[in-house]
């Protein structure tokens, strides 16, 4: 509505301008006509500027208002005229050295009869948003017929949100619809929790004693406080425990009485060598012996029989045991035979006698060259090997060989003696005199002699060669299930 006032206006001025003319000056003046020059009047006549020359724009008055020409000429001046009622005046020219010359002028609208223009409001219409405004005279310049086109507006920005009004009341209930379809049952929900004991029922009648079940078998030989077990494929026995309160454990797959798997481990990875069973509380080197890149290195001078005494240069010596008593065993271990010395092997297991004397302990042994060029189950007066059976042949220097000798003892007293060389070779021999080392024996173990002598404690018989390796089990390895173990 604004802009539509403005057009209006601006048309209206315009209009106005066109129709309002310049003063009509006659008398001497015979002709006017309007300039570009704002709110001005040119007068032009005969006999103007006769008397006085207009060139020198002369100064004027008009009806006693001075005006002062812009331009001026022979014929005529241009003057501001400014805002003159229609009327008689007199006109004045006056130049510098030259006497007043005045006219009489009557000064009239040019307009002065005729019909006045109008305007007329035709159509409005609304434009398409982002063009121009335009108005169109579809009349004349007198009567004129104007037509608005107004673009519309762009969409402002969504206003702020206005406060939420009052809840309305509620409306009438709705009749009631049909039932809809059942729904699937749900998953069960958690259990409740434990209700209330109720009180106790009445003691029911004795039952009738049942069948008496068959008796249970027995294994001939089997004596009090033996453990008979299933291996998967016969029974085995496990001799009782030597003391009371030792714990049963399964070592290798089969039960065993005492606390640990091995009852001696030693490996020569780390100096201090350490027994890693933890029943050996010592390790000594013995002569010129050494521990060099992993392996126990010992030597000897290679004497034979009872003429090996103090043969051995280079050994070693492990002692402090506190472990349980040692019934079935398997001695083990990794050596490498540099040179073939006699009488003695990788590890023995010995005791004093008992009086302690100077011959040699009761022993057990992996024992090579005694007899021959041959691995042996070593022990006291050949008594769990036999004399003169002889073992396995090798002759083989510079070559690591798994060594092992098992001992198992059977509910009748008799002992199976197995030698194995890599878990392919093997002898066994049986005999009658089992041998025990417990604690309180005070037991060693030699690595390179074969055993000690009772009181001075001298080594009998000697190894040349690399001990790798050397582990005591608390029970009877096959040759295969020895074979299967690795070193460290």
């Amino acid at each position: 509505m604004k802009l539509l006032s403005r057009l209006v206006g601006l048309c209206a001025l315009s209009l106005s301008t066109a129709v309002t003319a310049a003063p009509v000056i006659n008398s001497v003046i015979t002709s006017y006509s309007a300039t570009g020059v704002p709110n001005s009047i040119s007068i032009f006549g005969t006999g103007l500027c006769a008397a006085t020359n207009c060139s020198t724009k002369p100064a004027v008055t008009l009806g006693g208002v001075t005006l002062s020409p812009v331009s001026g000429s022979v014929t005529g001046i241009v003057a501001p005229l400014g805002l003159i009622a229609d009327g008689d005046y007199v006109l004045k020219l006056t130049t510098t050295g030259t006497t007043n010359t005045t006219y009489n002028l009557t000064v009239k609208s040019k307009a002065t009869s005729g019909t006045g223009a109008t305007i007329a409001v035709g159509t409005t219409v609304t434009g398409a948003s982002g063009t121009s405004a335009s108005v169109t005279n579809t009349g004349t310049a007198t009567a004129a017929v104007l037509n608005f086109t107004i673009p519309q507006g762009s969409v402002g920005s969504r206003g702020p949100a206005g406060n939420v009004g009052p809840q309305g009341l509620p409306g009438l209930q709705g009749p009631k619809g049909d039932a809809g379809l059942a729904g699937t049952n749900g998953s069960q929900g958690p259990m409740g929790l434990q209700g209330l004991k109720g009180d106790k029922g009445d003691k029911g009648d004795v039952g009738s004693t049942g069948p008496i079940g068959p008796s249970g078998s027995t294994r001939d030989g089997t004596f009090l406080g033996s453990l008979l077990y299933w291996s998967g494929s016969r029974w085995e026995e496990v001799p009782p425990p030597s003391n009371d309160g030792m714990g049963l454990f399964f070592c290798g797959g089969k039960p065993t009485w005492g606390s640990v798997c091995l009852l001696g481990h030693w490996n020569f990875n780390v100096v201090p060598v350490v027994d890693k069973s933890g029943y050996w509380s010592a390790f000594t080197l013995k002569g010129d012996s050494s521990v060099v890149n992993g392996e126990l290195l010992v030597n000897g001078v290679g004497k034979q029989n009872n003429s090996d005494l103090d043969a051995a240069k280079g050994w070693a010596l492990a002692t402090g045991y506190s472990g349980p008593p040692i019934h079935d065993k398997t001695l083990l271990a990794w050596a490498t035979m540099t040179a073939l010395t006699t009488g003695g092997g990788p590890v023995g297991l010995t005791r004093p006698r008992t009086p302690i004397s100077e011959t040699d302990n009761f022993f057990d042994a992996i024992v090579w060259g005694e007899l021959g060029t041959f691995w042996m189950a070593g022990s006291d007066t050949f008594r769990r090997s036999g004399y003169g059976v002889g073992g396995i042949i090798d002759t083989a220097v510079n070559v690591k060989r798994q060594i092992g000798v098992s001992y198992k003892t059977h509910p009748d007293g008799t002992q199976t003696v197995t030698e194995c060389l890599d878990g392919a070779s093997n002898r066994t021999t049986q005999n009658s005199i089992p041998e025990v080392f417990a604690a309180t024996d005070e037991p060693s173990v030699v690595f390179g002699p074969r055993t000690l002598t009772g009181l001075s404690g001298l080594p009998i018989g000697s190894f040349t060669g690399r001990i790798d390796e050397v582990r005591i089990y608390p029970y009877a390895l096959t040759c295969s299930e020895m074979q299967a173990i690795k070193p460290e």
